[in-house]
């Protein structure tokens, strides 16, 4: 074992300077969002593109995305409950 530790081993980690992308769509909706890193994994000292050794450890990075609303029109939000259902409404 060396100083990283065994492949697979999580790695214990600070996030130095997260960042918000801010998004102003056409019609006036702000949002935000930004990657959280979840996890980082030391992978070993063999470069996943070729195959080969390396000099250097490679890991991976485990990531998800958040989003926030900053800004919605007045005219965007419903008032009234939609008749939609709820699979109408899905962005899926």
């Amino acid at each position: 074992m060396n100083k990283i530790g065994e492949e697979g081993d999580f790695q214990e980690f600070e996030t130095v300077d997260p960042k918000w992308i801010t998004i102003k769509l056409k019609n006036g909706t702000v949002i935000q969002m930004k990657t959280e890193v979840t996890g980082v994994i030391f992978q070993g000292y063999v470069d996943p593109n070729n195959g080969q050794p390396t000099n250097y450890p490679i890991f991976s990075i485990q990531t998800q995305i958040v989003v926030r609303n900053q800004h919605i029109p007045r005219e965007l939000i419903l008032i009234k409950p939609t008749s939609l259902t709820k699979e109408e409404r899905s962005y899926r």
